[in-house]
């Protein structure tokens, strides 16, 4: 049975919770671990306790870093995504150098906790070319489920930029073709084909589609990729925009 919004969001809430009282508890045993074997070795003089002492007191004073770096970011937003904007303005080669040292210590940063880090460039060379080429197609366009999870993926980052993805499938401008069992074959034998570049699955599924369909056009900016591919028995893709 499906679940209604709003109960999906307080069980969603309430697994966040849970982990976060897990992780607490979890200090807590390894504080009390630790204040234990500092008191066996007072009590019996042995030395040999002592490493095992150092070792827990370090898992404890990360575990403890970790949870007072959570407790800055404990306001009701703090777990959603950011955006972060650095911008060098009007300082010329020294400020975009500062920039750049900036981006790469912020992103360094983030890696190391676990968070996932995508870089946005209103600037890309690429992104006029696509509105460009996109504005001039009038014909609906074709795609496949694995295409459209990764795009959906990568936009994850903005719920508006997801919506208007939405908006291309509810409108038919963009439409999504079945894949069967015969195209699935045909995208594992190209994945093994194509190992080296290695192919992810959803050019495999775009090929296997374009080889079906045959059908020549393909929009995207991975050239590099759409143009070792060589669908069967046709032509080289020609590559929009």
């Amino acid at each position: 049975m499906e679940q209604p919004p709003q109960a999906q969001s307080l069980l969603q809430r309430l697994t966040r919770l849970k982990a976060e009282v897990e992780r607490w508890s979890t200090l807590e045993s390894q504080i009390t671990t630790l204040a234990e074997l500092q008191e066996l070795a007072a009590t019996e003089a042995d030395d040999s306790l002592n490493a095992e002492i150092v070792a827990e007191f370090a898992r404890a004073e990360r575990a403890m870093d970790e949870l007072e770096n959570d407790l800055l970011l404990s306001g009701p937003y703090d777990d959603r995504d950011a955006f972060l904007s650095i911008k060098a303005g009007m300082g010329g080669t020294d400020a975009q150098d500062w920039a750049a040292m900036m981006l790469r210590m912020y992103t360094r940063w983030a890696e190391r906790r676990g968070y996932t880090v995508a870089l946005i460039d209103e600037s890309d060379r690429q992104h006029k070319r696509c509105i460009d080429a996109a504005t001039a197609i009038h014909e609906p366009m074709l795609t496949v489920w694995p295409a459209f999870a990764e795009a959906i993926y990568l936009l994850r980052f903005s719920l508006q930029a997801q919506d208007a993805l939405w908006e291309y499938i509810e409108t038919r401008a963009l439409q999504i073709a079945d894949l069967d069992l015969d195209d699935c074959v045909r995208m594992r034998f190209l994945m093994r084909k194509y190992r080296d570049l290695p192919m992810a699955l959803a050019d495999a599924a775009l090929v296997a589609l374009a080889e079906r369909e045959r059908l020549n056009r393909i929009f995207t900016i991975d050239r590099r990729d759409f143009s070792v591919y060589k669908p069967a028995g046709m032509k080289r893709f020609d590559i929009i925009p």
